[in-house]
């Protein structure tokens, strides 16, 4: 038995011996420092940042090029250590490839690839920062016979999501009504499934006319109060309250309008225009302090005052009285 240590290059003789003869094999053994080197890709880093925006496609990155193994082994390029919020940004996560697309390619000086990132799709209305780090091995099966992969890291890439303030969404309702002379104003579902993502949420009436149709004029608010915070569930946007000026109407001062607007951070929507038609009625006469006794001996009757009569819509209002005698003739008054 025998102990090499170090580097050893050179031959040596083994003889074995059985019970009827001997026979003698000479080997030949060469201890090295290492295997034969395999040489770790080559590339050079091009951008390891992208910027985009909230609900916009991720332009592609091209991460390193001139991307290459000398002892032409197949080279796989991987993403690692992805950044935890990955599901909360992405609906797809971004992937990192060679130029050709694929994951594995085999080049070399002559024929350099590219690796780029790409097919990221954003969640909607999504926003932050998201990094991964970029990996590319060899195979390192071409050297030697000898699979010993070499893996480089190329560089941790970024995408940083750019908020942006989104506008208000809704779906239109009811915004026009028609009501009677002196009746009560009912409640308009003006807008439903109201929402804001990013801020909180007011409404307002603007540009209502004319003013002398309403007593206490109509309100405009949320189902669910004054404000709605972002993010909230869908709500609705109600025209409520209002009380009529007692016997004005739409033929005399003209259909009352207002424009209802959502306001939200930056961003106003114009929901539209409201409107209200209020329909004349004719109203009874009002009659006061009548006289329904009336006791003479001399005629004729003159300058009598039996009572008032007021029209509060001014129409033409007459009337007669009857002498109360057998011949009915009336009394001219």
């Amino acid at each position: 038995a025998g102990r090499i240590d170090g580097v050893w290059d050179g031959e040596f003789t083994v003889r074995f011996t059985g019970q009827s003869e001997a026979q003698t094999v000479n080997f030949t053994l060469r201890i090295l420092d290492s295997l034969p080197n395999d040489n770790a890709p080559t590339y050079t880093v091009a951008d390891l940042t992208q910027q985009a925006i909230e609900d916009t496609p991720i332009p592609v990155l091209t991460v390193a090029t001139g991307v290459y193994d000398e002892d032409f082994n197949f080279m796989t390029v991987a993403l690692v250590s992805r950044s935890a919020n990955e599901n909360v940004l992405f609906a797809t996560p971004p992937s990192v490839v060679f130029g050709n697309g694929d994951t594995m390619v085999q080049a070399g000086p002559d024929n350099s690839e590219t690796i780029e990132l790409r097919d990221g799709a954003l969640v909607a209305d999504a926003n932050g920062v998201w990094t991964a780090v970029v990996r590319l091995s060899d195979s390192g099966e071409n050297v030697g016979g000898n699979p010993r992969a070499r893996t480089v890291t190329v560089g941790t890439v970024t995408i940083s999501v750019m908020a942006v303030d989104d506008a208000p969404v809704f779906t239109p309702g009811q915004s026009v009504t028609m009501i009677d002379e002196d009746s009560a104003v009912p409640v308009l579902t003006v807008a439903t499934g109201v929402r804001d993502v990013d801020n909180d949420l007011t409404v307002s009436l603007i540009n209502a006319r004319p003013v002398g149709l309403f007593r206490t004029m109509p309100e405009i608010v949320f189902a669910s109060g004054s404000t709605i915070a972002p993010g909230d569930a869908s709500n609705s946007v109600l025209l409520r309250g209002g009380i009529l000026t007692p016997n004005a109407n739409s033929e005399l001062l003209g259909e009352w309008t207002a424009t209802v607007i959502l306001s939200g951070g930056s961003r106003e929507v114009n929901i539209g225009m409201v409107s209200i038609s209020v329909r004349a009625v004719d109203d009874p006469l009002v009659l006061g302090n009548l006289t329904t006794t009336l006791i003479v001996s001399n005629f004729p009757l003159n300058n009598i005052i039996l009572g008032t009569v007021v029209d509060v819509d001014n129409d033409y209002a007459g009337f007669a009285v009857d002498d109360g005698d057998l011949d009915s003739n009336p009394v001219d008054l």
